[in-house]
């Protein structure tokens, strides 16, 4: 995302542990805005780094918990699975780092805040990629990261294809140049593309199946972990409750 829209909580990644995420109680990061909190991203990515969530979990999950957007859904669903393949290379990430202006200011005064979009470091070198849909140049912004930190434009990687979203819609990652990722959507043939608001529409169809199959899992106390406000702190029902949810949206 290009400057951020809200305010999640974003997390300093040299602060980052297991715990922050699985046990900070991230269902009271809330976000009436129908964004996904900046902690629920990380956790939710955490989850599936760690191969507790699967890649289609990984999607349900943000389509639910950005029940209200499901385009910032597809942009968080991209932004795992660079996550994912970046820590498969031995990289650490973050997703959503903040980044402050040196030159811009708000209009009380303070410095602009950015969150980029994924940020990943190992020994020394930090690295920052930007995430837009295909058709959509990230380079004005990825240029405004680089300038307001120590980071450098992230490596050009291998596309990344076949992640399911919805029933035969699946998503694919290009690498346009360094720092810079373009997701689309197809059902068989990658070249066949189809447009992002095909698959929000299917998935608004199925909506509110999904989100009660997860609550019929996770119990009624915790059904706002699915509706927007956090992720469950439970990581095994939370796994069980998507996979729930993943077969309303598959039907």
């Amino acid at each position: 995302m290009s400057e951020d829209t809200y305010r999640g909580k974003a997390t300093d990644p040299l602060s980052l542990n297991l715990y922050t995420y699985c046990e900070g109680n991230p269902i009271n990061a809330q976000d009436p805005s129908g964004h996904m909190s900046v902690t629920n991203l990380n956790a939710m990515s955490y989850l599936y780094i760690t191969d507790i969530l699967d890649t289609q979990n990984v999607s349900t999950g943000a389509l639910l918990l950005n029940g209200l957007n499901p385009y910032t859904a597809f942009h968080e669903i991209a932004q795992m699975n660079i996550a994912k393949k970046l820590s498969e290379m031995g990289y650490a990430t973050i997703l959503e780092y903040p980044i402050y202006s040196k030159t811009e200011k708000t209009w009380w005064g303070g410095s602009k805040k950015y969150e980029a979009d994924i940020v990943a470091g190992a020994d020394i070198a930090s690295m920052v990629w930007e995430v837009k849909p295909v058709g959509t140049s990230g380079l004005t912004q990825l240029n405004k990261y680089v300038e307001n930190s120590n980071l450098m434009p992230g490596f050009i990687m291998d596309p990344i294809l076949n992640i399911p979203v919805i029933g035969d819609y699946k998503m694919g990652i290009n690498f346009t140049g360094e720092g810079l990722a373009n997701y689309f959507f197809y059902k068989n043939d990658p070249d066949e593309r189809v447009e992002s608001v095909e698959v929000a529409k299917a998935f608004r169809r199925k909506q509110a199946g999904a989100t009660l199959a997860a609550a019929g899992i996770l119990g009624l106390g915790v059904a706002d972990d699915i509706t927007g406000i956090g992720v469950a702190d439970d990581p095994a029902a939370l796994a069980l409750a998507l996979s729930a949810a993943s077969a309303i949206l598959a039907g």
